[in-house]
């Protein structure tokens, strides 16, 4: 038999031990940043995310709310940072050309997310009041064929109250928020397996050794694990 690495490890102890076998996430959300953002940062604004989420969805806190934060770092990319003198050999003379140098790609977040009781057909009074910006020109509230589709729905109202009130640090353009929702039945980014589980596989791809789980992982705002990761694989 095969020995696990590393990755396997991480990802198999997360599916097991975390708290989406209670409660399966629903969304898959992808943020990307204003800035080039320290992983320090980045963690400040998972921690305003999720009480942004927590007000909208949860504002009386009776409902469960399972959040996971992954951080990726984007691909290696060469920065100009000016001009240098180059020798040109053939014509024996001098001339200006780019300095480069290669730096890290910028961080963006991943956050697996459950909301297993917020009815749309009840709403909260903040979910209300979000809609009456949302749906300001047709009355203040969602149309009935909306609720059709409330899946749909939901994602708008995410999306809308995290571009309301995060938009002082996330990236302009409607790339800033990516939403898609998680299905049993479907195949996770090309990973080979269906579902949350291949969610977790996919945000697991970077991981190489044990270390690398404190640069993915946001442990401060995640609420899925008991406690840190790496002491379950000891």
């Amino acid at each position: 038999m095969p020995t696990k690495t590393v990755q396997d490890q991480i990802r198999d102890h997360f599916i097991r031990k975390c708290d989406f076998n209670s409660y399966e996430p629903d969304y898959f959300i992808s943020i990307h940043y204003f800035s080039r953002n320290t992983k320090d940062e980045i963690v400040k604004h998972h921690k305003w995310i999720n009480k942004v989420i927590s007000d909208v969805f949860n504002p009386y806190d009776l409902n469960p709310v399972l959040q996971a934060y992954f951080i990726e770092k984007g691909k290696r990319q060469v920065k100009k940072i000016g001009k240098q003198k180059v020798l040109d050999t053939i014509i024996d003379c001098y001339e200006l050309d780019d300095e480069i140098e290669v730096v890290d790609g910028k961080r963006h977040s991943h956050l697996m997310l459950s909301l297993p009781y917020v009815p749309l057909d009840k709403p909260n009074k903040n979910i209300r009041k979000l809609w009456s910006y949302m749906f300001h020109d047709i009355g203040g509230k969602p149309p009935s064929w909306m609720f059709e589709e409330e899946r749909d729905l939901m994602h708008e109202t995410i999306e809308f109250a995290l571009r309301d009130r995060c938009a002082s640090f996330l990236q302009g353009g409607d790339q800033c928020i990516d939403i898609q929702s998680i299905h049993e039945g479907r195949e996770f980014k090309s990973t080979g397996e269906k579902g949350w589980k291949g969610a977790v596989s996919y945000l697991c791809k970077h991981i190489t050794k044990t270390e690398d789980w404190d640069e993915v992982f946001d442990q401060d705002n995640s609420n899925v694990l008991d406690k840190d990761l790496r002491h379950l694989l000891q």
